[in-house]
């Protein structure tokens, strides 16, 4: 898997045109990459046009499907993730509909989106549900919330991916670590992939306030990114001498200047980039938790560190991006998702970079981008699978040509984005993205994931205190994987 991750990384860098970047850069720019001086400034209003994306075949046959209607389910607040509806002059709307429109002229099929009732974001499927399992052939695809979703794919209203013909997830459009994580006893039921905007959008990331890092005599450290050695030890030591008290109270509170801000009730996308995967197969392919170890009470004490040990630190149960010290300009440092960069940050006047997530220590052995995404299944009511396979593979394919370039190329990098380094942070982000099986199969939200976010706000004050955790909840938490993967075993063969 690690040889299929590198060239599929590699593929998604070109597409990135990340080559011509590197050139550019070159070693140079690595040796200074240390250096605090803010770049030209970038008005924002011109915009280069992406380089075309390297024309690589999703390897389908000339197919006529008839005008087809090929129906894809999804919810009012997240349509937009996977469908375009009109080429509206907006960047990444009209590479969506560029993909769709590319799509049906190719297959002759007409791509709908219908909303599914229930909810507006998906997280609830009983609308859905019902349909199928009434044997109604009312849509092709659903897209919805991800929990939800693979909730409810335990119940055998899904097609196991892999039977599926015509999908290719060797191709670069389909994320390898999120397929391997995905992947259960030759089964897969869900997806993220370049059909929609998530699986870059939603990656959690480290932005930098340059100008800060400049006031503090701090190097911005993508030289430590570079040689592998940006460790959440880093981000302390970066942070923990930046503190301004701005309202002279005498206390640390929202109205100050800290070195880092972190706003999550939910510790989302906190244990990937730590290397902490609750669930982990062996050699045998067999599932088993994976939490019990000395990686894990590192990674506690670490991140008790970063959020409660230090003054500068600024550490909030809530996720109110709107209310966000960083985006008024009083934070060195915090941890948001990619998306950020065009939904908020360009708004801003804040001369700032973009990191990956810190490692847990040097020597682990890659750097792990966790992200969160709406997902995709097929209903076992499908009529035609091989026409489904080739309508999502061609979709798929397109949105890696159009979409993410038009994301990364032009809402990212040349227009956003402000430093060469971010540019080439950017790449390596996407390239060691990761979708985890224990966030998505968090059943009834009860799963193992949860365990760092129990111990820091779960009790009456912030503990390290993981093997009384353990001891409490290892008995509960077997229980709901051993129903997890008997639920997989019963689907073999559907």
């Amino acid at each position: 898997m690690k040889k299929e991750l590198k060239t599929i990384a590699f593929l998604f860098a070109l597409a990135l045109c990340a080559s011509a970047l590197l050139c550019s850069c070159g070693e140079n720019n690595k040796a200074d990459a240390g250096n605090t001086e803010a770049p030209a400034e970038n008005s924002g209003d011109e915009i280069a046009a992406p380089e075309a994306a390297p024309e690589i075949s999703d390897g389908l046959p000339e197919l006529d499907f008839g005008g087809y209607d090929f129906r894809i389910t999804s919810y009012s607040n997240i349509r937009d993730r996977v469908f375009a509806e009109n080429d509206i002059g907006e960047v990444i709307n009209d590479a969506q509909y560029s993909a769709r429109v590319t799509v049906e002229e190719r297959f002759n099929v007409k791509i709908s989106l219908a909303e599914a009732g229930g909810s507006t974001d998906g997280s609830d499927l009983t609308a859905v549900k019902k349909s199928i399992l009434a044997g109604d052939d009312e849509f092709d695809l659903v897209h919805a919330h991800d929990i939800t979703l693979c909730t409810n794919s335990l119940e055998n209203i899904f097609v196991n991916l892999y039977n599926i013909p015509n999908l290719d997830f060797a191709k670069p459009w389909w994320p390898a670590n999120s397929v391997d994580s995905l992947t259960v006893l030759g089964q897969m039921y869900v997806y993220s992939n370049a059909m929609t905007t998530d699986s870059i959008g939603n990656i959690r990331v480290i932005y930098i306030n340059k100008d800060k890092a400049r006031d503090y005599g701090i190097a911005l450290p993508y030289r430590d990114v570079f040689e592998g050695s940006w460790t959440i030890d880093k981000l302390i030591a970066m942070t923990r001498d930046v503190y301004s008290d701005l309202n002279g109270n005498g206390e640390a509170d929202e109205e100050d200047l800290f070195g880092f801000e972190y706003r999550d009730q939910y510790f989302i996308c906190t244990l990937e980039p730590l290397g902490i995967t609750p669930y982990k197969r062996d050699r045998e392919e067999i599932v088993k938790l994976n939490l019990n170890n000395e990686r894990t009470l590192l990674a506690v004490d670490k991140m008790h560190t970063l959020l409660f040990d230090l003054k500068s630190t600024f550490f909030k149960n809530d996720n109110k991006v709107e209310n966000n010290i960083f985006m008024s300009n009083r934070a060195l440092a915090t941890c948001l998702q990619l998306g950020e960069a065009v939904d908020k940050l360009r708004f801003t006047d804040i001369n700032y970079g973009i990191l990956p997530m810190p490692k847990l220590e040097a020597s682990q052995e890659n750097y792990y981008s966790g992200y969160t995404s709406y997902l995709c299944a097929v209903p076992n009511t499908a009529q035609d699978l091989a026409r489904t396979g080739a309508v999502i593979e061609a979709l798929s394919a397109e949105g890696y040509k159009k979409v993410l370039p038009a994301y990364n190329e032009i809402a990212l990098k040349n227009k956003y984005l402000q430093d060469d380094e971010s540019v080439e942070m950017l790449d390596l982000i996407n390239e060691t993205k990761m979708l985890d099986f224990a966030w998505c199969y968090n059943v009834n939200y009860q799963g193992p994931y949860w365990f760092m976010r129990d111990l820091f706000i779960g009790g009456k004050s912030p503990s390290t205190d993981f093997a009384s955790w353990y001891d409490k909840n290892e008995t509960k938490q077997q229980k709901q994987l051993d129903t997890i993967i008997a639920k997989f075993e019963n689907m073999q063969g559907n």
